[in-house]
């Protein structure tokens, strides 16, 4: 894919990239890598038609950083070897965008985990998140990522990918061990089905 480069900040060399996955992205610094990084999210977008799951259209790229949500969303360059894991990233911090954008319905549905998963609160990191109210948003998102992995990729890639996750691991095989329960919630609090979803594209 075809990327075209505008700086946007010639001091601090950071550049602005357009594609035509309809995302703008932002390396620190402007390398191979972060370059790299950029194109295969464009890849990534085209190949498996995610484009609905872009709730945030500005992505951060860092030389071997953090990945996180807010406020901007922010990737890695760790993952370029490993196209599958870094959709995964990707789509993780992106459906942290759009949880945020339905509040009322996010906390209806951390109050029912609460009362569901109380163990939660009583582990630390790698296990959960900083807070129970990250830990229980964690189940949410992690649930969201693997129920489109799913759909992408069938359930046994998306079971390799998130073993090789190494943070929330006491939330994932919460979502393992409960996944049609958890599913029933959010679809309950209609934040499933996607219904444009269409993985025949």
């Amino acid at each position: 894919m075809k990327l075209q480069f505008q700086i946007l900040d010639e001091e601090k060399q950071h550049f602005k990239i357009i594609t035509n996955s309809m995302l703008t992205f932002q390396l620190q610094p402007p390398s191979p890598n972060t370059r790299l990084t950029a194109s295969l999210i464009s890849e990534v977008i085209e190949l498996y038609s995610i484009n609905s799951f872009l709730f945030t259209e500005t992505v951060t790229i860092v030389e071997n950083g953090t990945c996180f949500s807010h406020p901007n969303l922010t990737l890695t360059t760790q993952f370029n070897e490993d196209i599958e894991l870094l959709m995964a990233n990707f789509l993780h911090e992106q459906f942290h965008w759009y949880v945020a954008k339905q509040a009322s319905r996010l906390r209806a549905i951390v109050s029912q985990l609460r009362l569901q998963f109380p163990e939660l609160t009583y582990l630390s990191p790698p296990f959960v998140a900083r807070t129970p109210d990250l830990t229980y948003i964690h189940i949410v998102v992690c649930f969201l990522e693997q129920y489109i992995l799913r759909q992408l990729l069938g359930a046994k890639s998306a079971e390799k990918i998130r073993d090789k996750v190494k943070m929330y691991l006491a939330v994932y095989q919460t979502i393992e061990d409960n996944y049609e329960s958890i599913e029933a919630l959010l679809t309950t609090h209609e934040m499933l089905p996607f219904d444009f979803l269409n993985t025949n594209n």
